[in-house]
C-alpha cells in the first residue's frame, strides 16, 4: 500500500465515526451528509524533501455537486491538479492561495534554502517534490450570501480537524513543516507537536491576504528581497493572480525576507 492509499484508507476510517463530523460544516447538495475531507497532495518525489504546507482552511461557499462523489472528494487536491490546470502557470489545486501563486512561491523558497540539492524550474515540478493541504479539514457552512469565515482563530473548529492531521504526519512523516502563526499558536495544538512530533522543523508564517502583506506593522519592518537573490521565485511572481498583483506583488518580496528570520526561528540556515 503506498502513502496515497494509507491517508485515504485512514481519512475514510475517521471520518465513519459520526464523532468526527461536525454538524458546521458543508454538506453535500441537497443532503445531510458533509462533503468528505480531502488527504494532502502528496508529490511523486516528496520524499525528496519531506516538505508539508499547511493553508489554512477550505473555501466551498460557492462549491460545485462534483465532490459530492466521495471518491473524488477524498482526493481532490490530486484531481485538479491533473484535470483542472491546463494552460494555467500555476497548477489549480482547489487551495486558493496555492493557485494564485502566493503559497507556490514561499514553499518554493523555502525548498530552495533548505533543500539546494532538489531542483525545479516550474510550480508543477516544485509542487511534485512537497505535499500540501488545508489544515481545517472541513468548510464552514455558511447562509446564502454569505461570506466565507476563516477558522485559523476558532480551536472549537480546529479540533474537529486533530486527527486528520495527526494521520497527516504519522503517515507522512514530514521533516519541515510550514503553517499559519495563528493555528500553531494555540497553546492545544503548539503542545501537540511539542509533546507528540518534536521531530518535525515548524515554520509558522502569517497568512497570505493582502491586508497583511501590505499593511502588517511587523512586516513593514523587513526590507524587500534583491530579485536576484530569489531565481525564478522572481520571474515567477509575474504570474501571481488575483490578490497579490500591484502593490501586493512589490510587496511580496518582503515575505522573503521574514521567511528567512522565520527559518533561522527553526535552526535552518536561510
Amino acid at each position: 500500500m503506498n502513502t496515497v492509499e494509507k491517508l485515504i484508507k485512514k481519512y475514510a476510517e475517521i471520518f465513519s465515526n459520526i464523532q468526527n463530523r461536525p454538524k458546521w460544516a458543508v454538506k453535500k447538495s441537497g443532503s445531510e451528509e458533509l462533503v468528505h475531507p480531502s488527504i494532502p497532495f502528496v508529490g511523486k518525489s516528496y520524499d525528496e524533501t519531506k516538505i508539508l504546507l499547511y493553508a489554512s482552511a477550505e473555501n466551498l461557499k460557492d462549491y460545485s455537486g462534483w465532490i459530492d462523489d466521495d471518491k473524488k472528494a477524498i482526493n481532490r487536491h490530486r484531481i485538479w491538479f491533473a484535470e483542472h490546470s491546463e494552460n494555467k502557470f500555476f497548477p489549480n489545486v482547489h487551495i486558493k492561495p496555492m493557485n494564485n501563486g502566493g503559497l507556490v512561491n514561499v514553499i518554493g523558497y523555502v525548498a530552495m534554502k533548505t533543500f539546494p540539492d532538489f531542483r525545479f524550474s516550474t510550480p508543477y515540478e516544485l509542487l511534485e517534490g512537497v505535499s500540501f493541504a488545508n489544515f481545517g479539514k472541513f468548510s464552514i457552512e455558511v447562509n446564502e450570501g454569505g461570506t466565507n469565515i476563516d477558522q485559523a482563530g476558532d480551536y472549537c473548529k480546529l479540533e474537529k480537524s486533530l486527527e486528520y492531521i495527526k494521520a497527516d504526519l504519522d503517515i507522512l512523516k514530514p521533516e519541515l513543516l510550514i503553517m499559519p502563526y495563528t493555528i500553531y499558536e494555540h497553546s492545544l495544538i503548539r503542545e501537540i507537536f511539542e509533546n507528540q512530533y518534536s521531530g518535525i522543523k515548524v515554520i509558522t508564517i502569517y497568512q497570505l491576504h493582502h491586508f497583511n502583506i501590505n499593511g502588517n506593522d511587523r512586516l513593514k519592518k523587513f526590507e524587500k528581497k534583491d530579485k536576484t537573490k530569489i531565481g525564478i521565485l522572481a520571474d515567477w511572481q509575474d504570474h501571481f493572480g488575483k490578490g497579490l498583483t500591484g502593490k501586493t506583488n512589490d510587496n511580496f518580496f518582503s515575505f522573503y525576507t521574514y521567511l528567512d528570520k522565520q527559518m533561522l526561528k527553526t535552526e535552518l540556515f536561510a
